[in-house]
């Protein structure tokens, strides 16, 4: 990985629990410098002791401020330069709230970052999103949006930053053991009458149950982000035809069969659709 500094620096939201805890920490093991931060850092005392311990940073840092400048202008502050990889895992909330923390957040910090990134000719920016931003579930429909426009973000940005060797990944992991489920904020009106024992009723009582039962391990994905970043092990070499890094990383085997119900989706619907799509084409003379 080409970084502007001997040793690469982390920067990564979202650090006080699940994929963005265990980031923290495997960035941190492997010798590297990490700058963690999360909203509120004194209501997790031992995890900022521990990340100290290892030589990290830990910051206040909430993605939805208004002051987002100034808490950056602290991050540059700590090593003197903008840092190489830039993750951003924050967590979750409802409906506005949720988009501006899970992508207006995320579009903040690509907003502040880039500039310097562009100018170095290097970094990494990497968009923790969800096989939620692939194919959504009933009851989901705000985590859901807002994933799919993170992820058309990261796409944008993926193809933009290419000529400025500036690297962007998005991460698409399906259920993982992290709080989630216990700290999603529900909808404070209770589920409408006429969507009792539906679908969407069924969903949103199973993602109150799925904390334990999720198949992903944490440790596991945090650690093939790292390798994602670093370009080691399944990622060594691994390019498309074109010889570019692909920009998609899904986590977990549900999220690889969220992908193949959306291809199957996808194709299908093109295949009934195919002749009234070409049926708008301008006659040429």
């Amino acid at each position: 990985m080409s970084t502007s500094s001997p040793t690469p620096i982390w920067f990564i939201t979202g650090s006080s629990s699940g994929l963005g805890l265990a980031l923290t920490l495997h960035a941190l093991r492997a010798g590297h410098r990490v700058i963690a931060t999360s909203r509120n850092p004194s209501k997790t005392p031992d995890l900022v002791t521990q990340v100290e311990a290892l030589g990290g940073v830990f910051l206040a840092l909430d993605v939805t401020s208004p002051e987002l400048d100034d808490l950056i202008s602290k991050v540059v502050e700590v090593y003197g330069t903008m840092p190489d990889v830039v993750v951003n895992c924050a967590g979750e909330q409802e409906a506005r709230a949720q988009f501006e923390t899970n992508f207006f957040g995320p579009l903040k910090i690509c907003q502040r970052v880039i500039p310097a990134m562009r100018e170095r000719r290097s970094g990494v920016i990497v968009n923790i999103s969800s096989a939620a931003g692939v194919m959504s579930k009933p009851s989901r429909s705000m985590y859901g949006s807002s994933k799919f426009a993170l992820a058309g973000l990261t796409e944008t940005l993926y193809h933009e930053l290419q000529p400025f060797s500036v690297r962007v990944l998005l991460i698409e992991p399906g259920a993982f053991v992290t709080p989630f489920a216990s700290s999603i904020q529900y909808p404070a009106k209770p589920t409408p009458e006429d969507y009792k024992d539906s679908i969407t009723d069924v969903v949103t009582n199973d993602t109150k149950k799925f904390a334990d039962s999720a198949p992903g391990d944490t440790e596991k994905g945090a650690g093939v982000i790292f390798e994602a970043v670093m370009r080691e092990g399944a990622f060594k070499g691994l390019v498309d035809a074109n010889g570019k890094e692909w920009l998609r990383v899904p986590l977990g085997s549900d999220a690889l069969g969220r992908w193949r119900n959306k291809l199957a989706d996808l194709e299908g619907n093109l295949g009934a659709m195919e002749e009234v799509g070409r049926s708008t084409d301008r006659e040429r003379v």
